[in-house]
This record gives C-alpha cells, structure tokens and sequence, in this order.
C-alpha cells in the first residue's frame, strides 16, 4: 500500500509540474526579498542586502531540484528522459535496432498467435459467449456402450423437474433449402430454443436476437445471420435488417447479425439461426438435439447437478420406455475438447514458446555486444557522476523502448499471421482475431523479453572505469568480456530448442507422409467420390429414403458406360462415417463377457467390393435380396474374424452387432484409412443399404475413362430423381484422404515453420557470438600471420571452437527430445519418436547450418597484419 501511495504521489507530482515550478519560485522569491528586507534593516544598501541574501539563500537550481526530488516529480521525468534518449540511441544504430526489433517481434508474434488458436479451442471453446457455470447434458448407457444427446422431450421434462438448473436450452444444426435474391442454396443452418442467444449472452453485431415470444410460433418468421454469410452475401451491409430470404418455401425476415467470433462448433458455423417453432420448423420430439446446455443455479455444485440429473434419467417415463438403460452426464465446455486437439496445440504452443526464447538469447547477444560498442559512453557517463544504478536505469529504459516496438511488431505480426492462419488450419478454422486477451498476452510478453533480455547487459555495461577503459581493460577479461561465456551459453541454448524443434517437425512430418503412402486397403487410383445429402424435410421417411437409394443405384448401374468406369453408393468412405462403441459378441457367448470397443460401420450397395477393388478372403458381397432377407446378414472384416472366430472360419456364423443378430456371408479386408489410425476403426462391419437407409449417401466411381464426363453422367442420374437436389463435393480420393489427415499435415507445417524460424534466429546467434570472438582477437590473429601462421589454420581454429560450442547444443538438443518422447507419441502412429533415422538427419543440417554461420566471420581471422594494427 506504501508502494501504491508512493507511485501515486510522484505520478501527481510529475502532472503538477508546471504548477508546482511556479510555486516553488514564488516561494523562493518570498524567502529572498524577506533576507533582503533583513539586511537593509541592519544598515546594508539594497544592492548589498540583495546580494547578500543570495548568498546565504544559495542556488536556486539545488533547491529546486531537492524540492523535486522530495516530491517524486523527477523520477518521472528522468525516465521519459531515458526514453528519449534510448529512441535517439536506436536512430543513431538503424542496423542494431532494426536486428533487435526484429527478432523481438518474431518472437513475440509466433507466441501470441499460438496462443489465440489455443485461447480459441482449449481455453475459450465458446468464443464470444458467457461460459461460466455452462454445462452440456448427455445421456450415456449404464455399460458405457453408447452416447447420445437428450431430445427436445426430455430437456422439457428436465426444465420441470430439476432445481440444480437455473435455465436449460438446445440446438440442433441441420441442412436447409436457403433462397437470397431468388439464388436457391442447400446451405447449413441452425434452430435454437428462443432463450438460446440470451442464455449466452451474445450480443448481436447489428440488430437484434430471439426474443422469448419468437418461441411460440406467432408472429412473422424471422432469421439472425451468422457474421460470415453477412460477409459473403450482403458485403456487410447495414442495409440487411428488414430484408427478406426463404428458407425452405418460408419468408424470413432478418432481425440480426451475429458477431464474428461466435461460434458453438470449432469446425462449423451456420450461416443462420431461426427460432424453435419459426413457421411451423420445430425440434423433433424423439430426435436428440445437436447440443443441449444448462447454467448451474447459484450455490449448485457439479456434483450436486449430476446426481440430480440421473436421478431424472433413471425415474421418468421419458427414459423407461427406452431400449437400453441410460445414465445422464453432466460435462463442461472445456471436457469437450477432443484431448487429441487440445494435446497438439498445447504442444504447438510449447514450439512457439522455444521460439520466443530463442529470440530473447539473441536479443541478449545483440544488447551485449551493444554494451561493448559503448564501453567508452558508459565509463565516461560513470566517471561524471553516475551512479550504477542511474547507469542500469537508463540501459534498461533503452531495452525498453526496444521491447515496445517489438512488442508492437509482434501485434501486427500477429494480425497478418492471424489472417494466414486459416491456410495452414483443417478446413473449418476460421474467425481468429485479436481480442483484449492476445493484446495482454503480448504487452506481457514483450515486458517479460525486455526483463529477461536487458537486465544481463545493463548490469554488464554499468561496470565500467573510464581508465581501464583507455588503458584497454576489456582485453583483459574485465568489463562486458566476462560475460563472453554466457554468450555461449546462450548460444548452445539456442542450438538445443532449435533442434528439438526440428527434430519435432521432422517426426511429424515422416508421421503425415507415412499415413499418406500408406496401404489403405483397396487401389486409390482413378477413385472419385460424389456426396450427395437427402434434406430432412423432403425425406423425412425412410422409405422416400429408401426410394431414392434404389432408384440411385439403378441408373448408376444403367446409365454409366463401361467406358466410363463403375460407380456404387455407401453411407460415406472417408467423410460421415458411422462409429459406435458396444460389444460384438458370437453366437453361444455370453455378451457379459465382452469388452466394449469401437465399431465402425458401414452400408454398402452389392457391388462396392467390386468397385472398391477391396478383397474378400472368405464368403461373398452382398446381394441384392440381403437387404430384404429374413435374416439379417453382415461382412466382417478380418481382425473381427480373428479375435472372435479363432478356428477360422467366420462365414455361416452368427455375431450380435448392435444389440442385433446377423449371419456372416463374408470376410473383407480391412479399410486401413489414415484419419482411423490410432484411433479408432480397427473392427469394421459393412452392412447392406436398403434394409436402412441414411439422409446422406457418398457415391464412389472407379474411372476408367473421362472423369468429367463420369461426374456430369452422375449428376444426371441424380437430377433425374430429384432436380432440386444439389451435388454437396466432389473430390479424388487422394484429395479425401489427404483432408482426412488435414489436423496432421497443419501439425507438421507449423511445426516446420517454428524450427525454421528457430534455425534462423540460431544461425544469426552463432553468427554474432563468433563474430564477437574474432574481433576480440583481431591483433592477435594478425600477428600470428605476420610471424608465419597459415589463414587456413587460423579460420580452422576459429571454426572448431564454435562448432564445439553448436556440439554441446545438439547433445543436448538431442536428450530433450528423448524427454519429450512420451508428448510426441500421442500425435504419431507407428513413428517412433526417438527415431534415429530422423535425429541424424536433423543434427546434420542443423551442424551445416551452423557451421556457415560460423566461417563466414571466421574468415575475418584472415586480415593483413597492417589491417590488425589499424583497428586499434
């Protein structure tokens, strides 16, 4: 508190300034003229009485400057003088303080953007809205087999019955038929409860949000539109309230904006969001929602809501008459995070973090060898009078300044790479931007760089003696030269983070190359896929579905030449797969006695082996009369065969899938897709389409032939069923898998462009240090030439000491990435991450790298002796 009031009072007394010097002379004339009228009273003529009085009063200038310093003005004033001089300091060295600034805000920048994606997916997973106390509901079978979310009829029924909540809200996204300016669209878009934005607390860019009474199903129908379709359809026009789009034959009219950084899905955002009942569109009653949230009443623990929650889960007749016995879930926003993202990113923070301490070395090298430039200054300064501490004062001010504009180049650098970062992001990311947040982060940063970067130098440079600085001390080892070592050490420093980070890159960069080469099961060449989705409101009954899939197939089969190549459905390939976790449990063994484990499905047409080229090793494909057979029948692939049919023979048998029981006609080779590796997918079963039919089907072509043409035929024989329908992608399935592996290839690229950033500002570290050692030793290298030494033996020596120095940093560069061994491994599949055929590799560039940076100031070894003796 003594502090705080001390700061103040000289805060107060710098802005009084002004008045304060024209009290302080008004009083002194006072003081004056009272001696004067003292003395001519004691016989003195006015001239001496006047003189007289100065005299004894003194100078007015040490009074003025005692009465200042007593009231704190000066310390202020001193440090803006400081600052001052540390900008007319960086004028006079454009070169050093464009160096400085530089590496600074490289530094400063990769960390703060960093840390907005991290801010954005871990810390913040729901940008823009109110998150404290939020909770999202699930219900979870009792043997942890299944999951799913409430539908809209028991969120009804928790909104009654349960007092841990103080208000319970849903939404659900969907795709629409969307019309603007009479453009028909098939976009996705949301519905929410009409307490939904206000439970948030989102605030609208423009215009308005839900009210309670939208809810109802009166009043015109409305719409709130998301910031990005604003952007893209109406150019960010004002002029957009009140105007009028159709959203599945419906008139809606816009009341609303929402602003950019909302969203409620990291990988989505709906282009717009209507109330719940809005022209007669409601949350289907047996349908879970897409999310369901709640906000804990006040005083309520976690605790205490999800023993209440179960309790309604188990107790009510909306659950009972369940199939399956389910439990409820009480999660935070922060538990969602899948731990696989929220692992790579906090370890991509960690590389930007190397990054910046990286930079903060070379930024001390570059502040040391400044204080030896101005060894001369410093011991002059010294001499005069100044103290050690005004000394450091004045260092640390320049740093300072030097912090302040790096600190506002990493803001800007931030905001370009912000900008950019979408390219290097799975496609989705979007919407990062500077918050108040990021702005801290990097004020702080930059506080803490100057900190760490300056207060070494200052101390070093505020040593000086102005004779030994004449008489050639610093050769000497005194002065800022006893700090040579810690230059070195800061060097190898710089080598170690800079292979650890190359090292990380390398690693995941073989793990995205290998899952790309690798055997997927099935030959990938002259493979197309088509997605085509079935809009809820026209196919909302599963024989339209069914229709549609039957009438697909058939004018595939019918109206694609054999020139052209095949073509067969399935509920998807790489994209909308199906995965549940439950048992698989053979006939004759009890389901008590199986763990559950991930499952992944597929429904297929009778000729998607063919197609797919995937191979059978024991039964048949599917028939066309399997989907409307008595019996329901099933294709397994081979690690189900094996883990549940020892004997090997799988075909004939029955297996309990989903609680169901079907015949095995065959054994498929598994889907080895890069996205399921290590995750889930390594039992798979294919089901045949028709017996149940989803609203989406991936239609897949093997050409042989034009692919253009293949596509055009295809979008024909989907017109032909529906003209309404659009054709949602197409893509090769090189591309599909390539977006598949999308979160690993933007691990490798960033991680690549940390290490080369990191090799870069290492480089110029090694560089400075040895360019430091030479010109300590330029005389003595010149007599060394002069008494018969060989310029090859003197540039050998220089260059052996460093690479000493760069061999310490790769031993340890090496040990920590054996450390952080464990944190890698769970962002690769079947990569060792301490695999020497990646170390060698990176310890060799790194070693070449260094090794240039070192000759190119070691061939400074080779002056004249003339020109040695001249530098003195």
């Amino acid at each position: 508190m003594d502090r705080l009031r001390g700061v103040a009072s000289c805060l107060m007394a710098w802005l009084r300034r002004e008045q304060t010097k024209v009290e302080l002379d008004e009083e002194m004339a006072f003081h004056l003229d009272m001696a004067t009228t003292e003395n001519i009273r004691s016989g003195m003529s006015p001239r001496e009485a006047r003189r007289r009085a100065m005299l004894e009063f003194g100078s007015r200038d040490w009074h003025s400057e005692r009465v200042r310093e007593e009231r704190g003005g000066s310390l202020i004033e001193d440090l803006l003088r400081d600052f001052r001089f540390g900008f007319r300091v960086l004028r006079k060295r454009p070169i050093f303080a464009l160096a400085a600034i530089l590496t600074l805000s490289v530094g400063v920048g990769m960390t703060t953007t960093m840390f907005t994606l991290v801010d954005a997916v871990v810390l913040r997973p729901l940008p823009g809205a109110n998150a404290e106390g939020m909770v999202y509901f699930f219900l979870e079978t009792a043997d942890g087999s299944g999951e799913t979310s409430p539908t809209p009829e028991f969120l009804r029924l928790l909104r009654d019955h349960s007092n841990s909540f103080s208000q319970v809200e849903a939404y659900t996204v969907r795709d629409y038929s969307l019309s603007v300016e009479g453009e028909p669209l098939r976009v996705e878009g949301a519905m929410a409860s009409s307490g939904f934005f206000s439970f948030l607390g989102v605030r609208p860019q423009i215009g308005r949000t839900f009210l309670p009474q939208n809810g109802t199903g009166s009043g015109n129908p409305i719409v709130v539109l998301s910031h990005t379709f604003w952007l893209e359809r109406f150019g960010e026009s004002r002029d957009v309230l009140g105007k009028v789009v159709t959203i599945n034959g419906h008139a809606h009219e816009i009341i609303g904006v929402l602003p950019r950084d909302f969203r409620v899905d990291l990988l989505r955002e709906p282009r717009f969001w209507v109330p719940e009942g809005n022209a007669r569109q409601l949350l289907i009653e047996s349908e879970p929602v897409e999310g369901a949230l709640g906000r804990l009443s006040p005083g309520v623990t976690r605790e205490v809501a999800q023993a209440e929650l179960d309790a309604i889960v188990r107790n009510n007749p909306v659950t009972r008459r369940w199939d399956r016995d389910w439990v409820g879930k009480v999660r935070t926003p922060h538990e969602l995070v899948d731990p696989s993202l929220r692992r790579a990113l906090l370890f991509l923070q960690g590389g930007a973090v190397l990054v910046f301490l990286i930079a903060c070395g070379n930024l001390t090298n570059l502040l040391l060898a400044q204080g030896e430039a101005r060894a001369r200054e410093l011991a002059v300064r010294s001499s005069l009078g100044a103290g050690r501490g005004r000394l450091v004062r004045q260092l640390m001010a320049e740093s300072a300044v030097m912090g302040a504009l790096g600190g506002g180049g990493g803001v800007l650098l931030t905001r370009w790479a912000l900008d950019s970062l979408p390219f290097f992001l799975p496609p989705g990311y979007a919407g990062f931007s500077l918050n108040r947040g990021v702005l801290l982060l990097a004020v702080g940063i930059s506080l803490l760089a100057v900190l760490i970067t300056g207060l070494l130098p200052a101390l070093a440079g505020s040593r000086r003696n102005l004779a030994e600085v004449i008489k050639g001390a610093p050769h000497r080892g005194t002065g800022i030269h006893k700090y040579y070592g810690t230059r070195q050490v800061l060097v190898v420093a710089e080598v170690a983070m800079a292979f650890m980070l190359l090292a990380s890159a390398g690693l995941l960069l073989k793990n995205f190359s290998k899952l790309m080469q690798g055997d997927v099961g099935f030959p990938r060449e002259d493979l197309l896929t088509v997605r085509v989705e079935l809009p809820e409101e026209d196919y909302g009954e599963p024989e339209l579905r069914t229709g549609f899939y039957e009438g697909l197939r058939d004018g595939l089969r019918a109206q694609l030449p054999r020139e052209l190549g095949m073509a067969t459905v399935a509920n998807g390939l790489v994209e909308n797969l199906s995965a549940v976790i439950g048992p698989i449990v053979p006939e004759g063994v009890s389901a008590d006695d199986r763990e559950p484990h991930p499952i992944l499905t597929w429904k297929v047409a009778p000729n998607f082996f063919r197609v797919l080229g995937l191979p059978l090793s024991q039964g048949r494909a599917f028939l066309e009369e399997d989907a409307s057979g008595e019996e329901p029948v099933v294709i397994i692939n081979e690690e189900i065969a094996r883990r549940h049919f020892p004997s090997g023979r799988a075909v004939g048998r029955r297996l309990q899938v989903y609680r169901s029981w079907h015949r095995v006609v065959g054994v498929s080779a598994s889907i080895e897709l890069p996205a399921l590796q290590g995750r889930f997918g390594e039992t798979q079963v294919f089901l045949p389409m028709g017996a149940s039919v989803d609203d989406g089907f991936t239609i897949i072509a093997r050409t042989e032939g034009d692919r253009i043409s293949a596509v055009d035929r295809i979008r024909q024989v989907v017109w032909s069923l529906d003209r309404s329908l659009p054709i949602m992608e197409v893509s090769l399935m090189e591309d599909a898998l390539a977006e598949s592996l999308s979160e690993e290839r933007s691990n490798a690229l960033l991680m690549v462009i940390f290490s080369l950033t990191a090799l870069s500002l290492g480089a110029v570290g090694i560089y400075g240090v040895v360019a430091y050692s030479v010109s300590r030793r330029i005389q003595e290298m010149g007599i060394r030439l002069a008494l018969g030494a060989s310029s090859r033996g003197l540039v050998g020596r220089v260059v052996l000491r460093g690479m000493m120095t760069v061999g310490i940093g790769l031993v340890l560069g090496a040990a920590g990435t054996f450390v952080l061994g464990s944190t890698l491994a769970g962002l690769l599949v079947g990569v060792d991450p301490r695999d020497p055929w990646v170390f060698f590799p990176v310890a060799a560039v790194t070693a070449v790298v260094a090794l240039t940076a070192t000759w190119f100031p070691a061939r400074r070894a080779t002056t004249s002796p003339m020109d040695a003796l001249r530098t003195e």
